[in-house]
């Protein structure tokens, strides 16, 4: 609930799904929380090189702003990014099945367009395993190791019993950019993400002390994106055809022909970024990464279960 305070939720960094209403089940200690109808994030794949760059500007935005309220996420991976498409799909889509139209399961949700028509904003969900710390400790945070969707952090080998989150939280986006886009699987395109690859390498190696903070992720990324912005084909495609949905695949080859005549921007206004987080939290980042120093205590935090017993 704190994302979706007043005073934090009106502001535009925040990408924290919001809450709008919570309901109380009788006779039970669940609670039924209402929240917006959302979509995968790469559902439907991205069309365009633009797209995507206002994808990870979102992200890491969304990122930097967890970080200054002390807030890691945790477990900010491929699942827990998500799309409002509502613009997209002005008719909704079918929840269990986003290629479904909302009211008939033998049709495809209809499609209003490209993503660059309606710049939609992304969101992180699913704060299961997140921490919010207390104060401004001097003191590296880690945690007992809880593995989310990517198993692949380095820290989070057998070998070692706690992690900085923070550190981790870069990685996790990190390693979605590189999967998902400058080494991707099977596809042609990657190379015109190439420019974003010494960023994604710096947020993905092992040392998680040498990773950098959120701060510098967002300052680094808005200037490779600037110093290429004449040379980047925002328009050119952002994914390979095979990697469409069946259904999906003539659209998108239509697309690709007519988005040249789509009179709206390549790429969206993107503010201009400024460091966040205040200098003395560079404790979040800074520090040995699976131990604590010497005759130091883990800081406190406000909430999750305290996960002091390692067995």
């Amino acid at each position: 609930m704190y994302f979706s305070d007043k005073s934090i939720a009106s502001d535009p960094r925040n990408h924290c799904i919001p809450i709008y209403d919570v309901f109380p089940v009788p006779d039970s200690e669940m609670d039924l929380i209402v929240m917006p109808v959302l979509r995968p994030f790469e559902n439907p794949q991205f069309d365009t090189v633009g797209e995507v760059i206002a994808f990870i500007q979102q992200l890491f935005e969304g990122i930097q702003f967890m970080h200054e309220h002390l807030v890691a996420h945790g477990d900010c991976t491929e699942m827990n990014i998500m799309m409002d498409g509502s613009r997209m799909y002005p008719k909704g889509w079918n929840t269990l099945d986003p290629w479904q139209a909302r009211d008939d399961p033998f049709r495809v949700a209809k499609r209003a367009g490209f993503r660059m028509q309606f710049w939609p904003k992304y969101y992180l969900i699913d704060f299961g395993l997140s921490h919010m710390y207390s104060s401004k400790s001097t003191v590296p945070p880690l945690e007992r190791i809880l593995r989310g969707g990517d198993k692949s952090a380095p820290e989070h080998a057998p070998k070692y019993k706690r992690a900085n989150p923070f550190s981790t939280d870069i990685y996790y986006i990190g390693n979605l950019i590189r999967e998902n886009f400058t080494e991707r699987r099977n596809s042609s395109l990657c190379k015109r993400f190439s420019f974003l690859k010494p960023l994604v390498d710096s947020m993905v190696q092992d040392d998680p002390v040498k990773r950098p903070t959120i701060d510098d992720v967002v300052m680094q990324f808005d200037a490779v994106v600037r110093k290429n912005r004449r040379h980047l084909k925002f328009r050119a495609a952002a994914c390979d055809l095979q990697h469409y949905q069946f259904t999906d695949q003539i659209p998108a080859l239509f697309r690709r022909f007519t988005k040249y005549f789509v009179m709206r921007r390549s790429l969206p206004v993107l503010p201009h970024p400024e460091r966040h987080l205040s200098p003395e939290l560079t404790w979040m980042y800074s520090g040995p990464p699976t131990k604590y120093p010497e005759g130091q205590e883990r800081p406190m935090f406000l909430y999750i279960h305290d996960l002091d017993d390692d067995t």
